[in-house]
């Protein structure tokens, strides 16, 4: 099956108790328990719930960590105006730089690596020595 020539697959339909939970676990901070609850699931179906709405999760992560990265890049560069001795009154300020360049790299803003390969090819000749003359070799002297 070719992936390129497939169709993209339509988002799939919730349920109004999948819906609740997923807007309550991203509005109270990811604090699963209190969105099954919330939700009106019971804890038993916590892992199946999870396992269900995976691809749905993340795609509304991501878009979390998409929609603060302009408060992150700007967390960054009001972090340059600070002097030495501001930057060493707030502790929580290298922590906050840090965050704000974890949530860039995420998105895709920030650190990218790239991988440059680099080799050479030797080509040389090797001199062998010439081949001994082929034997006559009949029956008889086998």
């Amino acid at each position: 099956m070719d992936l390129l020539l497939t169709p993209p697959t339509k988002p799939r339909e919730l349920n109004e108790m999948q819906t609740s939970f997923l807007a309550e676990l991203f509005t109270n901070g990811g604090d699963i328990d209190s969105a099954l609850q919330h939700a009106g699931y019971k804890q038993g179906s916590k892992a199946h719930l999870i396992k269900t709405l995976r691809t749905e999760i993340i795609e509304r992560a991501e878009t979390m960590l998409a929609a603060n990265s302009a408060k992150a890049a700007s967390k960054l560069v009001g972090g340059m105006d600070l002097t030495v001795a501001e930057f060493a009154e707030n502790p929580m300020l290298k922590f906050q730089v840090k965050t704000a360049e974890s949530i860039l790299d995420r998105v895709g803003v920030g650190k990218q690596e790239k991988l440059t390969v680099e080799g050479s090819m030797f080509h040389g000749v090797v001199l062998l020595p010439d081949k001994a003359p082929m034997q006559d070799i009949t029956p008889e002297d086998v």
